[in-house]
């Protein structure tokens, strides 16, 4: 720290005393301003004069501006004994003697010293001691000591490190899962690349080491890597404005997408994390992970939890889920009117006792294909037609209440014309249920009603062909 102009003045030697006094004011009054302690040592003996203490002083307490200290070690030492953590002590006892003073004090330029202070309460404060050498025109060298309080300094830099290595740390953990991980700092808008995968080195590396703008380089990804269905969407829920809008109140986001990787469509996952300072976002973070072969797992198992692994239907999980969502759209009539249909298998049991459970098994695909069959075709889909276990099988859909009668009519038609290997025919019972004519209930009511309509046919069926009921 450069403190004034050294140029002495070219005064005769009578008027020496004089300017020295004057020179060492000047140097002492120009660090006042961040100063709270400041002394003058005399080289000639090592004594020394103090000429401003404050109420802020490290060393210094209750003393007089411009008293004499015979010794500057014996009040150092005292001085360092009293308020400098015991710790710390032998250190800056060794760059406080004179040797180290001589040997390191420069002529206009401060070295520092950097300590902490024991404060009564037994906690510690930062301060900082600095010396320059001043050499007055008759060419004697005297020493300017000073001491302030940076804690708040201090304070701030400790913070600011702690937030650095948040940020390395950040970094490290999404380096981890993510092999492609990008900083952007907002007020300079660059992107800066931490780590790249060989696709981005390849396609995007002297790109993105050209440190271009967020906009330019994410559009850029996106518009030459990103499958085209995805990029409209992605691009808008990354854009810069957006991200910061869902950073607002949480630490991190994450968005999913498709790319095309050789000329396979594979799942990718964006996460973005915030980077702050002082509790002001200053930048993110953000890094891109192929996901593909977790969500391949992932839809499998799902997949799995919901089918019916003899006939491939939805099952009973599938559609408790289901009706919770056509609820809500009869609710907030999204939907139009709602069919329930319950189907049931006729003779199972005879099958089961008299062929085996395998032939009983041919029997439930053989419904379940024809259903799939029935209701594919006329755009239905197979989603609508669920499993709930042994030979019950139900349909919820959306359409007419003529259209329902129609397909019902078709089913039985296409169950009709069914062989199987073991089983020659199969028969069901079908009953079903509209919302038109039951506007108060909820799905699964309208089920309930369907599947009451379905025993009801059943029971009439068993009497109209003479079979025991209990034995089919």
């Amino acid at each position: 720290m450069i403190l004034f102009n050294s140029k002495k003045s070219k005064h005769d030697k009578k008027h020496n005393s004089k300017l020295e006094k004057t020179y060492e004011l000047e140097v002492i009054n120009a660090i006042s301003s961040e100063f709270h302690t400041v002394g003058l040592i005399y080289g000639k003996d090592f004594s020394m004069r103090l000429y401003r203490v404050t109420e802020g002083s490290s060393f210094f307490e209750k003393v007089r501006n411009n008293t004499i200290f015979a010794s500057y070690e014996e009040l150092m030492r005292t001085s360092v004994n009293k308020v400098v953590i015991p710790e710390e002590r032998d250190y800056v006892l060794l760059k406080t003697s004179i040797a180290e003073v001589k040997k390191n004090s420069k002529e206009n330029v401060l070295s520092r010293i950097d300590y902490r202070r024991l404060e009564p309460d037994g906690s510690y404060s930062h301060h900082q001691m600095a010396f320059t050498k001043v050499v007055s025109a008759d060419g004697k060298e005297n020493y300017i000591l000073a001491a302030r309080n940076v804690d708040n300094i201090f304070r701030e830099q400790e913070k600011h490190q702690k937030q650095l290595a948040d940020y390395y740390s950040l970094i490290q953990a999404l380096s981890y899962e993510y092999d492609s991980v990008y900083y952007l700092k907002f007020s300079e808008d660059a992107v800066i690349p931490i780590r790249l995968n060989a696709y981005i080195e390849s396609n995007y590396g002297d790109f993105f080491r050209s440190k271009p703008t967020y906009k330019a380089a994410f559009s850029a990804y996106v518009n030459n890597s990103v499958y085209e269905p995805d990029r409209v969407e992605l691009l808008e829920k990354a854009s810069l404005e957006n991200i910061v809008k869902a950073l607002e109140n949480k630490r991190s986001f994450e968005l999913e997408y498709r790319s095309k990787r050789d000329g396979e469509l594979h799942y990718f996952n964006m996460k973005v994390v915030k980077q702050e300072c002082n509790g002001k976002m200053e930048g993110i973070i953000f890094g891109f992970a192929d996901v593909n072969d977790q969500k391949v797992r992932w839809e499998r198992l799902l997949r799995n939890s919901l089918t019916d692994e003899l006939t491939g239907l939805k099952n009973r999980r599938a559609y408790a889920e289901d009706i919770q969502d056509f609820d809500e759209m009869l609710k907030k009539k999204t939907v139009g009117n709602i069919s329930a249909i319950s189907v049931d298998a006729n003779g199972l049991k005879k099958a089961n006792d008299t062929l085996g459970h395998i032939a009983g098994d041919e029997i439930i695909k053989g419904i379940a294909d024809c259903m799939t069959e029935v209701f594919n075709k006329n755009t239905c889909g197979r989603d609508c037609v669920y499993r709930m276990g042994g030979d019950e099988f139900f349909v919820v859909l959306q359409c007419p209440k003529e259209k329902v009668e129609a397909l019902l009519l078709e089913l039985n038609k296409t169950v009709k014309k069914w062989h199987g290997k073991l089983v020659d025919s199969i028969s069901i019972s079908c009953g079903y249920a509209h919302s038109e004519d039951n506007p108060e209930v909820n799905v699964a009511q309208l089920v309930k009603l369907a599947d009451d309509f379905m025993y009801k046919e059943k029971s009439e069926y068993y009497v109209r062909t003479g079979l025991d009921r209990r034995r089919s």
